[in-house]
């Protein structure tokens, strides 16, 4: 008998003991996987959600354009990701700072912005944090040398704050902030600001003087130069009243120059009198040279033939710069004296006037000595 209660008060305890609460793990306790979230990183505010392993945030990559029916190029953007620093007095840093990285689409090498695409979404993704602290990092963009675009010079700064959050009960380490600031800025942003440049080239032809030929054509080359290492990745557009405009003895579409070109590209433009060619969309930095002459094969038509020319540049370091709106003038004159045979000046008429006069007072003295 005595056994038998035995037996019944040891089952009771074990299932008191059962049903008493677990201890709470420490704060320090690095077993406890951390919750993250996906946070307002324009606030930076505590938003804590369910534990996972890890999370993302997103910035915003933005284009803005200057110049007159300007479209922004195409461009595969990149960045880099570097560790700034850890912070948290009296707490050791983990012997490996987890890294932040940027999520690039599948197979790709970077973020690909179609031509005429004013913005891109880039995904960062958060590691995994086991040590609450302050973790601090840079992301810079990658110039992949695009003509005509100014890429974000500062990196951008990213202050991660992980920390237990209290609120529950059983302490958990959470994102409980992400700032993101450009530089040194104290304002926080969410964006790589980008900004690509672009201006016009006008060429007019004028045909003045007596002698001057309205109907002629006039050959012109025009030469127009990327900036060294760049490529023009937007469509240079061709507007006017032009006769024709050749590249290697093939008709430039009227849709205009494709993108995708580095170095120069060469034209064979023709005007007569009155007409004028512009190409729009050209990225600032690039260059340029126009020269009135025939086919390469024959001599220059400027100045020649009797016809003095005179061209004008409206910018004489010949080089796009924003919202630029170029323009070249040729002005080719000729001009002769009319040849009629007969002098018509009043120098004859005052002589024949005198002779005149001078036969009609002889007449009249001859007259009067008669009678």
């Amino acid at each position: 008998m005595k056994k038998f209660i035995a037996l019944l008060l040891a089952l009771k305890m074990v299932q008191v003991s059962a049903s008493l609460p677990a201890e709470h793990p420490q704060k320090n306790d690095t077993n406890t996987p951390p919750a993250v979230t996906e946070p307002d990183i324009a606030k930076g505010i505590n938003n804590p959600a369910a534990s996972a392993a890890e999370t993302t945030f997103t910035l915003t990559k933005n284009y803005t354009v200057t110049g007159t029916n300007a479209v922004n190029p195409s461009d595969l953007i990149k960045f880099t990701v570097g560790n700034a620093g850890f912070e948290n007095a009296g707490t050791a840093a983990p012997n490996s700072i987890p890294m932040i990285s940027i999520v690039y689409p599948e197979d790709a090498e970077g973020y690909a912005v179609s031509q005429g695409a004013t913005s891109a979404t880039i995904t960062v993704k958060l590691p995994q944090y086991t040590v609450p602290g302050v973790y601090t990092y840079t992301i810079s963009e990658v110039d992949t040398n695009v003509a005509g675009v100014t890429y974000l010079a500062a990196p951008l700064n990213v202050k991660i704050t992980v920390a237990y959050d209290e609120t529950g009960t059983e302490p958990k380490l959470i994102v409980a902030g992400i700032a993101v600031r450009e530089g040194t800025n104290t304002t926080k942003t969410d964006k790589f600001e980008n900004k690509y440049d672009s201006g016009t080239l006008e060429i007019s032809k004028q045909v003045t003087g007596n002698m001057g030929d309205k109907a002629k054509v006039w050959d012109f080359t025009v030469t127009l130069t990327a900036p060294t290492g760049d490529t023009v990745n937007a469509p240079i557009t061709i507007t006017g009243t032009y006769t024709s405009v050749k590249e290697n003895n093939t008709a430039v579409p009227t849709t205009g120059i494709a993108a995708g070109w580095t170095g120069t590209k060469t034209l064979k433009v023709q005007l007569t009198d009155a007409q004028d060619i512009k190409f729009a969309n050209l990225p600032a930095g690039v260059t340029y040279t126009v020269v009135e002459d025939a086919a390469s094969e024959n001599p220059a038509e400027a100045n020649a033939d009797g016809y003095k020319t005179t061209t004008t540049f409206s910018d004489t370091e010949k080089k796009i710069a924003a919202a630029d709106e170029d323009t070249v003038t040729f002005v080719n004159n000729k001009q002769v004296d009319i040849d009629t045979g007969v002098t018509l000046d009043s120098t004859a008429y005052m002589l024949i006037m005198a002779l005149a006069l001078a036969g009609f007072v002889a007449l009249k003295v001859r007259r009067r000595e008669d009678y």
